[in-house]
């Protein structure tokens, strides 16, 4: 009897400091959020410059045809995607700067074993 409480007791004691160092909230925002949400932004990001490319190919398109419906069309999608791209990269240096003086690193490394 006395062997299996030393067993559990050499067992407690070696599962004890991993089972106390316990993930903060900073640290769970750090290591698991962020790493989703900056490449996200980056997707959405390049999503909104393709948009915009496509947006001045049309406008290109209609001033080479000479149709004016479609340079205004074009013009007001252009409108659109330069709001778009300048709101992300707003929200993305808004972020940097939350990261850089929340955490002191603008972007947090990947934790061990997640996608590289």
């Amino acid at each position: 009897m006395r062997t299996i409480h030393t067993f559990f007791l050499t067992l407690l004691a070696y599962a004890l400091p991993y089972s106390a160092h316990a993930e903060t909230l900073a640290e769970f925002i750090q290591n698991r959020v962020l790493v989703l949400i900056n490449p996200l932004i980056l997707l959405v990001s390049g999503l909104a410059l393709l948009f915009f490319m496509w947006c001045l190919a049309r406008f290109i398109m209609g001033l080479s045809n000479g149709n004016e419906e479609q340079v205004k069309a074009g013009k007001n999608c252009m409108t659109w995607g330069i709001v778009a791209l300048f709101v992300l990269f707003s929200f993305w240096g808004i972020l940097s700067i939350l990261q850089s003086s929340a955490f002191g690193s603008n972007i947090p490394a990947p934790p061990a074993g997640f996608g590289g």
